[in-house]
């Protein structure tokens, strides 16, 4: 049996070319772990075609990045898959998803199309009612359940675990019992083999430009020199100036590393436990640590970006990794932008993680008022600890970010009001300021659909992290009323030196 797996192509703003993207971890873990039981390849449309920015006809604010549908077309016809497996990430994939399915089923009707990824995970029965093309919606993490698929020859749906299809005969959809939780350190490491690995760190670079050049002349650089002798001699020099001029003082190049999977945090406006399930799990650090001697030995990368969404819950763990990179010589920079787990942070974890290369952190804080924090997304946080660890991060040379949040429902403007205030007055130095996205999944969304706050408007394809369009009316505030509070305090963040680069030109 012969399985393709794509990373599809993916539209962004035009403001935000060059955009950074990591390899397909995703991917990567379904061929490592099911690569014996069938022929795998992964066919990554944007890592193969990273600087391929074409304009979205009709749409002027969007681009396309990465390869065709042609170019999907020829790997067809070259590789003879049985079985299509798409990854799709982010719910506002909704139309691509759904123009690129139809592709495929009307080209090649016997391909069967199945389809996992957060967005499948948080949509579920809803994205086979609106896409018709798709065979099998893999739930959850997809390790075990492709195992099975292949073994059972995608027949017998019903008696395999943590997928939705809909039944042939009958016309009804049917979702199967969910999966239990993989053990995370049974998962041989990711096929890096079988992407171009190289090219992730391409976008890294150019999207670096962008922040300290401009778009225009990242652009024109990229557009002259990539895939030329010159742009690998540029991956060469650019270490020591990413060290010394970037936004962090990180090194180049960078691999991706994820050692823990779902949360121990139950946000009410998050859905990545619908991905991960409910139960918190990590890699052992020796684990952890002979993935990152591998990127180390045979990649020869001077970076660590950990995707977890909360890295540091174990203080023992923490410090057993950092120790083991610090006694091996690594010489690497960390990040772990996507997640700190704040309660766990001390003195001792604080210096532990400098001294293993971490000079930059974000940190969740979400909301500058404790009863939005205790009360309404329930996270459990104090902004006590909070000034706390960014002070200890300051005295030890580790710069800090914050994310924060406006217009949970439950919230008063003067709530929204006391984040910004805090984010301004903190001693972080940055922050992002989001407007709340419902997103399909999350408890928050639930919420709003039970209580009618969701907008006549609202689609959660529309529903962009930077977009400055919200979506939620309750009785103690209005959309527009939110949406102005979004831009004056990203104004006063920006006027104050915090504003992140993310809203570089917001």
């Amino acid at each position: 049996m012969k399985i393709l797996l794509v990373r599809p192509y993916y539209y962004i703003d035009k403001e935000d070319c060059p955009y950074i993207f990591r390899e397909p971890l995703g991917l990567e873990y379904l061929k490592s772990y099911a690569g014996d039981e069938a022929d795998i390849e992964i066919f990554d449309m944007l890592g193969i075609y990273w600087n391929i920015y074409k304009e979205i006809e009709g749409n002027s604010n969007l681009m396309k990045i990465g390869g065709d549908i042609k170019d999907l077309f020829s790997k067809i016809e070259q590789g003879k898959p049985d079985v299509i497996g798409i990854t799709s990430m982010f719910l506002t994939e909704k139309e691509l998803l759904l123009n690129l399915t139809k592709a495929i089923k009307t080209n090649y009707p016997q391909i069967k199309i199945i389809v996992g990824g957060p967005h499948p995970s948080c949509l579920g029965k809803e994205l086979l009612n609106i896409n018709p093309y798709i065979d099998i919606l893999v739930i959850g993490e997809g390790e075990e359940t492709l195992k099975e698929l292949i073994r059972k020859k995608f027949e017998n749906l019903p008696g395999i675990q943590g997928i939705i299809f809909k039944d042939k005969r009958s016309g009804k959809i049917i979702e199967t019992d969910g999966r239990c939780p993989v053990d995370i350190n049974s998962i041989p490491f990711p096929a890096r083999d079988a992407v171009p690995y190289k090219n992730y760190n391409k976008t890294v670079k150019y999207s670096a430009l962008r922040t300290r050049l401009g778009q225009k002349t990242a652009l024109s650089l990229m557009n002259l020199i990539s895939n030329t002798p010159i742009d690998d001699l540029m991956d060469k020099l650019v270490n020591p100036l990413m060290k010394k001029f970037g936004h962090t003082p990180n090194s180049f190049p960078s691999a991706a590393i994820l050692t823990s999977r779902s949360c121990p945090n139950r946000c009410t406006f998050c859905a990545i436990r619908r991905v991960w399930s409910d139960i918190y799990r990590m890699r052992s650090a020796e684990d952890v640590i002979n993935e990152i001697k591998l990127l180390v030995e045979k990649y020869h990368i001077r970076h660590l970006a950990i995707q977890d969404d909360n890295f540091t819950v174990s203080k023992d763990r923490t410090i057993k990794i950092c120790k083991a990179i610090i006694e091996s010589k690594f010489n690497i920079t960390m990040e772990a932008s996507s997640g700190i787990y704040i309660p766990s942070l001390d003195e001792e974890v604080l210096t532990w993680l400098k001294k293993a290369g971490l000079n930059f952190m974000y940190l969740g804080v979400e909301s500058g008022s404790q009863n939005t924090l205790t009360n309404i997304i329930k996270k459990r946080l104090d902004l006590k600890k909070v000034d706390e660890v960014i002070d200890i991060a300051r005295a030890i040379g580790i710069k800090t970010g914050g994310y924060f949040i406006i217009g949970f429902p439950g919230e008063t403007l003067s709530d929204m009001k006391a984040t910004i205030d805090y984010a301004l007055n903190s001693k972080l130095d940055m922050t992002r300021l989001y407007l709340l996205q419902p997103f399909p999944g999350s408890e928050m969304y639930e919420t709003c659909v039970k209580n009618g706050y969701l907008t006549s408007d609202y689609d959660y394809a529309e529903t962009k992290i930077f977009k400055e369009k919200f979506y939620i009316k309750t009785p103690d505030f209005k959309p527009e009323q939110v949406e102005a509070l979004v831009r004056e305090g990203r104004q006063a963040l920006f006027k104050a030196g915090k504003l992140s680069s993310g809203f570089f030109n917001k």
